[in-house]
């Protein structure tokens, strides 16, 4: 058996049989150790839950009178990640399409936060830091599933000098952090933040 030792939740793993000495035809049956089977020299299989699944391999000849196995463990594990989407204007209630802007001092700007889940492991509560805007969530609740992406964050601002800010948005489980840190934007002073916005 030529197989991974690792893989991540979700990820589609390549299994490949190796067979010296018997009759060829072979049959191959798959047991991936989850409840999941499998058939041929070749099979792909796909992980729902982290954990060590012993993955067995059965080899019959041509007869069907001889049959040999190998086993072979893989562990499977949460992969924690997220995305940091950050934007600013000039629209009150808007997340632009931009991370940057040029406009005069005493301007009221709009910072939009958005966290997107990149990873296989659901997170339920968010930090955010910006570095000219301060604190702007500390251990917010909300269940950001693997795919999706947060509640936007909309923070006003007002523009009295050119600022480069550096935003940081900690997701936490019972089971993984994963943090992402982005730079852009115009800004300072903070005044309040919001989990919702309307978009256009």
């Amino acid at each position: 058996v030529a197989d991974p030792a690792s893989a991540g939740i979700g990820e589609t793993v390549t299994f490949t049989a190796s067979v010296a000495g018997g009759s060829p035809a072979f049959a191959y049956g798959w047991d991936f150790g989850d409840g999941a089977t499998g058939t041929g020299a070749v099979a792909t299989h796909a992980y729902a839950a982290p954990g060590t699944f012993n993955v067995t391999l059965t080899v019959t000849n041509c007869d069907g009178a001889s049959s040999s196995t190998a086993e072979h463990p893989v562990t499977v594990t949460e992969t924690p990640a997220i995305a940091l989407f950050k934007t600013v204007c000039t629209v009150a209630g808007v997340c632009a399409a931009t991370d940057a802007i040029t406009v005069a001092a005493g301007t009221p700007v709009y910072y939009c936060f958005q966290a997107e889940n990149t990873g296989n492991v659901a997170f339920e509560l968010h930090d955010l830091v910006d570095s000219e805007l301060g604190q702007v969530l500390a251990n917010s609740p909300y269940t950001l599933a693997p795919g999706a992406f947060s509640p936007e964050v909309i923070v006003p601002d007002t523009a009295n000098a050119t600022v480069t800010n550096t935003a940081t948005w900690t997701a936490k489980s019972a089971v993984a952090t994963s943090t992402f840190i982005t730079t852009t934007h115009t800004g300072s002073l903070p005044m309040y933040s919001r989990s919702t916005c309307t978009s256009s």
